[in-house]
């Protein structure tokens, strides 16, 4: 009997060794939590009160040198070109803009024209029909791009006029 109590003694004592070094590490974890924590891991309060973990994986960081640039930032931000639904917002009117529709796949440029009565309605480029009038239904849009500007402004061969400057351009050299 002095032998089963003897071993019961040790292994009591090795468990109770176990449970005081987990809670010194639950203890030190929590320490290091107070004080910041590991600095890839970041608590935020949702919105029920709860504190979470945030998780920002997929964040992207700008980094502005001043508050200018920081403007600059997000006016360009504002500026990233999406697809705008029609039932979101309309365009300005008679400003050339590319569609896509519900049944075509493939994009359109277009002009947004309102009436004298306040509707309005999409055309093709310059045409005076409209998509509807010919069954392609609008269902989204965005502005254009900026046109490609050459960063080095070309200059016209002197004694030669436009037609022959870009007529040049396309004419098989051999």
């Amino acid at each position: 009997m002095p032998n089963e109590v003897t071993a019961l003694n040790a292994e009591t004592q090795k468990e109770a060794r176990k449970m005081l070094e987990r809670v010194a590490k639950l203890s030190d974890e929590i320490e290091q939590l107070k004080h910041g924590g590991d600095p890839g891991i970041k608590f935020f309060i949702n919105k029920d009160g709860v504190a979470d973990v945030y998780d920002d994986t997929y964040d992207i960081v700008i980094h502005c040198e001043s508050e200018e640039d920081q403007k600059d930032a997000k006016e360009a931000l504002k500026e990233i070109r999406r697809w705008i639904p029609v039932t979101e917002k309309l365009p300005e009117p008679e400003t050339y803009i590319l569609v896509s529709f519900d049944n075509f796949t493939l994009p359109d440029i277009a002009t947004y024209r309102v009436d004298d009565d306040g509707s309005g309605a999409f055309y093709p480029g310059d045409e005076d029909y409209t998509y509807l009038s010919v069954g392609f239904y609008v269902n989204a849009w965005m502005p254009l791009p900026e046109p490609y500007r050459s960063e080095v402004e070309e200059k016209l061969v002197a004694d030669t006029g436009w037609k022959d400057h870009y007529r040049g351009r396309f004419e098989k050299v051999e």
